[in-house]
């Protein structure tokens, strides 16, 4: 039963199912042309010959078709919901419908034989579950084997149609086998179950007859009618009623239009008729269908009753909010959704379910409880047939825990000069969301890790992070950033006096800031060269911006003149550095020899050694003491130098020294019997301004620079023998140091000037300076609070006194016993230094010589030439230096 057919002029003939044999008459070709040939039958593959024909030529052209392999296509179908096999389900392969439909068994098994080579679409469909296609693709001499699911259909019963109910009308075809159809559109998915016909009554056709049939069709996704999908069959139907026909055992499910066409038992009269609705409105859905073709029909036919029943799929729900991933940080939600049909909701928390309502169609609302975490929100809807298939799962995260937050940078309190500081820091949360600066959001990494720099002013700056999760948990925490763009002050700078000091020697350095908490240094420096060390020294912060630090002077050195040099670095970071008053002078060990041809000179000398200039100078007499032995401590106070001049006149070296110091003020000690008037004039003739301190005698002197010196008074005062000179020489400048007035008094007897300098000055405490010999405990006992100082000796006393002041010094000051003048002149120089006056006679005192070894002294200065202290005693004391 094959089909010839020449492809060029498209005319064709059958072959002799018996034989193979065909004959076909067709006209000659064009003189050089060559057509084709081509040889199809069912289950073999098409030939294609080339040939030519001439007029009157009878041309012979046989072939050999190749048979098309055949496989076969076992499967099984199940629910997709329970995996059970579902029985009496029907298969059909739509591309060939010479393979015999199957029905599945009890177990859900079905088998196709026989089935030629190729891809096939295979339709399955079953009572109560949704129509499927599978696409299969056979292989010749092999079996496929496959699984088909069928979703449960949900639905619920409709009617569809477009009649009034009411038929005006009958009508019949003559031939059997055609009919009228009509065109449905469901809303939704359905499942035709059934279709309703009326046919007229028993008074047309007669005799009639009470037998019809039906046939469905899909559609093509233009609307026009597709593929039969259920075959005409017979049944018995009622006339003049509406007759009704189950097609559920189909399971034809669509969402597009279908087509239900009545089917014409029998010739006509011995048919029914079928009723029409001629009232209208004209619906425009009906059919005539003819030869088996389709042609709707003019309005005059009116509305075929024919009437569609429907099982529309109950939808799963739709869930509408909230949105689908959706973070939240409360304990439940409201869900809303959509349902297409009053059905039981139920609501499902992670598959466990949270809430059941019954709603009708439409929305619906409802609260449930989450689990911390993801919840993943289904629901379905549930009528008597049963239950949908869970809805699109909405996430919903529910994170009560608010993020963590790391701020590593700056940190709190942070003290700083810079304008500009960088926050830097970490925030934990799974699902972070934002984080703010100051109120500006800035950027972080998947590990919530974050940098950004912010603006800081001078002041206290509360910088504020604040981190939030998606669900709205916020973490919040603040540093305060105190910006110092003001550099750290120097107080109290130490040494705060130049300093003769020695290889070996610690030195204490030290100065007081305003800032706490800073990095100190210091370094040494000589004028006009580097550091004197490679590096700075540190220094220790040993009270609340107290700063200490010290220094070991190198061995092998020598130098004038150094400089302490501080820095200072605050906790904000900005630098500040300052010098110390007091400079360091590292001078030659052994003795040196401060001295002039006569005690005038070397007055001159001693204060060339220690000033350069000096707004002040102390003028007293050198042939008596007298007057002067009180003057130290006013000269240290004023930083002056102590010259000395002869009574009757102004000395020239005296007078040259005072210009060189570039004075302008001078203080004489004494009255005109000590420095005459003519001397006096002598220096306002230099255009120096003059003031005396005199009393009526030493005692009264005494007295009235001491009110001098201490103007606030003084709790501490020293007291000493003023018929003699020694030991007021050996305290003077301890006394000038420490700012402690020096008072006289007679052996036996304090004098009333001196009781009364006492009493105004307050002083609780008095320093006696000798033994009984030169004050005695009678007088020892009037003064306040009084302790005395002495030795065995005036040498003694010496060493007693210096031991008893302790001078952080390796430079002592020596000058003879036996005279005056050079220790009345080179006591200021010796405080100056921090020192004191030991003093000699024609020999070195043993108690001398063991405060200098005991005391390391590295270096003797010696105040007076030769004829007050001998070289031979400046050779004994060279030998005691080490």
């Amino acid at each position: 039963d094959a089909v010839v057919t020449v492809v060029e002029s498209n005319r064709s003939v059958r072959t002799n199912p018996a034989t193979g044999y065909y004959h076909m008459v067709h006209p000659a070709l064009p003189e050089g042309e060559t057509w084709t040939l081509r040889f199809e039958a069912y289950g073999f593959y098409t030939a294609e010959i080339p040939f030519s024909l001439e007029r009157d030529e009878v041309k012979e052209i046989s072939t050999l078709l190749d048979p098309i392999p055949r496989g076969n296509i076992d499967g099984t179908v199940v629910s997709s919901r329970t995996g059970e096999p579902i029985p009496d389900a029907r298969i059909i392969l739509l591309e060939d419908e010479r393979v015999p439909w199957a029905i599945t068994d009890e177990q859900g098994n079905f088998n196709l034989e026989n089935v030629l080579e190729g891809s096939y679409t295979l339709r399955v469909s079953a009572e109560g579950f949704i129509l499927a296609e599978l696409p299969v693709n056979v292989i010749g001499g092999e079996t496929i084997n496959l699984v088909a699911e069928l979703a449960p259909f949900i639905g619920y019963d409709d009617e569809i149609g477009y009649d009034d109910g009411t038929a005006e009308n009958a009508r019949a075809f003559y031939d059997g086998g055609n009919g009228w159809g009509a065109r449905f559109t469901p809303d939704g998915m359905a499942q035709v179950a059934g279709a309703s016909v009326y046919l007229w009554d028993t008074d047309w056709p007669t005799p009639g007859d009470n037998k019809l049939s039906v046939a469905v069709f899909d559609s093509l996704p233009t609307g026009e009618p597709g593929e039969m999908v259920i075959e005409p069959f017979v049944v018995e139907g009622i006339r003049g009623d509406w007759t009704y026909i189950d097609l559920s055992s189909f399971g034809f499910s669509t969402d597009r239009d279908f087509y239900i066409v009545y089917v014409q038992v029998g010739n006509y009269a011995t048919c029914a008729g079928i009723g029409f609705d001629e009232s209208p409105p004209f619906s425009g859905r009906t059919y005539e269908w003819y030869m088996g073709e389709f042609s709707p029909v003019t309005p005059d036919y009116g509305n075929v009753m024919i009437r569609a029943n429907v099982k529309y799929l109950l939808a799963s729900p739709t869930l509408t909010s909230p949105p689908d991933g959706t973070h939240i940080n409360t304990d439940s939600v409201t869900v809303s959704g959509f349902v297409g049909q009053d059905s039981l909701i139920r609501l499902y928390v992670n598959g466990v379910e949270g809430s059941q309502m019954q709603v009708e169609r439409g929305e619906f609302q409802a609260e449930i409880d989450l689990a911390e975490g993801e919840n993943l929100i289904t629901a379905t809807a549930e009528i008597e047939v049963g239950a949908t298939d869970p809805s699109e799962p909405l996430l919903i995260i529910k994170d009560t825990v608010a993020p963590e937050l790391v701020i590593g940078t700056p940190a709190d309190n942070l003290v700083t000069n810079k304008e500009v500081v960088t926050v830097e820091g970490v925030a934990t949360d799974e699902y972070l969301a934002t984080v703010l600066v100051n109120g500006s959001a800035v950027e972080f990494a998947e590990d919530g890790a974050f940098s950004t720099r912010v603006i800081v002013e001078e002041g206290d700056n509360v910088i504020t992070v604040q981190v939030e999760d998606i669900a709205g948990n916020i973490t919040v925490k603040t540093v305060t950033v105190i910006v110092d763009i003001t550099d750290p002050a120097f107080f109290d700078l130490q040494p705060a006096e130049d300093m003769i000091v020695y290889c070996g020697q610690i030195v204490q350095i030290s100065f007081r800031s305003d800032s706490i908490g800073g990095i100190a240094t210091f370094a040494v420096i000589l004028p006009g060269q580097q550091e004197v060390c490679s590096h700075r020294h540190p220094m220790l912060e040993v009270a609340d911006g107290v700063y200490q630090g010290i220094w070991c002077v190198p061995a092998d050195t020598i130098f004038t003149g150094a400089v302490i040099e501080f820095e200072l670095i605050d906790a904000a970071g900005n630098l500040a550095a300052a010098v110390a008053p007091g400079r360091l002078s590292v001078p030659h060990a052994g003795c040196e020899r401060l001295a002039g041809a006569n005690r005038y000179e070397t007055a001159v000398a001693v204060s060339q050694a220690g000033w350069e200039t000096s707004e002040y100078v102390v003028l007293a007499t050198g042939d008596n003491y007298a007057d002067a032995l009180a003057g130290a401590p006013l000269a240290y106070a004023l930083d002056a130098p102590i010259l000395l001049t002869k009574s009757e006149w102004l000395t020239q070296v005296t007078a040259t020294e005072i210009q060189r110091l570039q004075a302008t003020k001078i203080i004489i000690l004494g009255g005109t019997g000590a420095v005459s008037q003519e001397a006096e004039d002598a220096l306002i003739a230099m255009g120096l301004e003059v003031e005396r301190i005199n009393g009526a005698n030493r005692f009264e002197t005494a007295a009235l620079i001491a009110a001098r010196v201490a103007l606030a008074g003084s709790a501490q005062a020293a007291l000493v023998n003023g018929l003699d000179f020694p030991d007021a020489l050996s305290v003077a400048a301890y006394a000038a140091r420490l700012g402690m007035p020096v008072l006289m008094t007679r052996p036996d007897v304090m004098p009333d000037a001196t009781v009364q300098a006492l009493e105004a000055l307050g002083v609780t405490e008095t320093i006696v300076i000798g033994g009984t010999s030169v004050v005695s405990d009678e007088v020892m006992a009037a003064a306040p609070g009084a302790i005395r100082i002495c030795g065995s000796n005036r040498y003694a006393t010496s060493v007693a006194i210096a031991e008893f002041f302790m001078p952080d010094t390796a430079q002592m000051y020596v000058a003879t016993g036996l005279e005056f003048p050079d220790a009345l002149s080179g006591a200021v120089l010796a405080a100056k230094n921090n020192s004191g006056v030991l003093l000699v006679g024609n020999t070195v005192h043993e108690d001398v010589i063991g405060y200098l070894t005991k005391n390391s002294v590295r270096r003797v200065v010696i105040f007076g030439g030769e004829g007050a202290v001998s070289s031979n005693l400046e050779d004994e004391l060279s030998a005691l230096l080490r």
